[in-house]
């Protein structure tokens, strides 16, 4: 179905508008541009009167080795309005650089070229719609260097990999025998794969004795340590406990 404005939608791909009284949705539709597989239908409607416009936007990680360099970014796209899309490169340090408009309502291909900011806090690459539209967007593709490239999708091996960086499932024991109360356990949470950044965690089930519950004592993008402490003398542990871990990335 189709996602509200402001939020994360489908692949990590947040929508955004500028003007109370329109609105933007977006939903994942099988393809009939570029790539075969699914692509995003984004549709904006602007208010009477309004001269609002909306985007499809996604933020770029780890962006602080891209600076000063020039980036390419393309984007396939077939909108029902003509002159209503371009796609654009954004820092907090140099602003939006925008490619020229779709000049009609077939299949096309958009691209821009941008030189990175010396000091920006925040990137992202986005789709920009300035009148009321339905647009079909696919293969985007950002690299570096001035010249853009054909979309080459993720081998099955990648996207795994890629999902893994935003949200896992992994699973926790730690048992041990106290002599005392205040004695504390720990124990390893070793990822399936390396994780965008530091996760967020909710822990819950398992079989828990002499403990007043589970705490993450350390994290990092690879790995975790869990913590008990026990209540008084005798077993203690938390067995079969599940984790999940999640990394938003920043503005997402």
């Amino acid at each position: 179905g189709a996602a509200p404005s402001s939020r994360l939608t489908i692949d990590r791909w947040g929508i955004s508008k500028n003007t109370t009284g329109d609105a933007i949705t977006a939903e994942q539709i099988n393809s009939t541009i570029g790539s075969p597989g699914k692509s995003l239908r984004a549709s904006f409607t602007r208010a009477a009167g309004s001269a609002g416009q909306a985007e499809v936007y996604q933020h770029v990680e780890h962006f602080a080795q891209l600076r000063e360099l020039s980036m390419a970014f393309s984007v396939r796209v077939k909108s029902d309005v003509a002159g209503a899309v371009r796609i654009h490169i954004y820092d907090d340090a140099t602003a939006s650089t925008l490619s020229a408009a779709n000049v009609g309502a077939g299949e096309e291909t958009l691209t821009v070229v941008k030189t990175i900011g010396a000091s920006p806090t925040r990137l992202y690459v986005g789709i920009s719609l300035s009148a009321t539209c339905v647009v079909e967007i696919n293969d985007a593709m950002l690299v570096i260097g001035r010249r853009p490239l054909r979309f080459t999708p993720l081998t099955p091996a990648e996207d795994v990999l890629r999902c893994l960086r935003y949200r896992q499932r992994l699973g926790l024991a730690i048992r041990d025998h106290a002599t005392a109360a205040n004695q504390t356990f720990d124990a390893a949470i070793y990822y399936k794969g390396q994780m965008g950044g530091t996760p967020t965690f909710t822990l819950s089930g398992g079989a828990n004795a002499n403990h007043a519950g589970v705490s993450i004592a350390a994290a990092s993008d690879q790995y975790a340590r869990a913590s008990i402490t026990s209540s008084a003398a005798g077993e203690t542990y938390a067995l079969d406990v599940a984790v999940n871990a999640e990394w938003n990335p920043a503005g997402g």
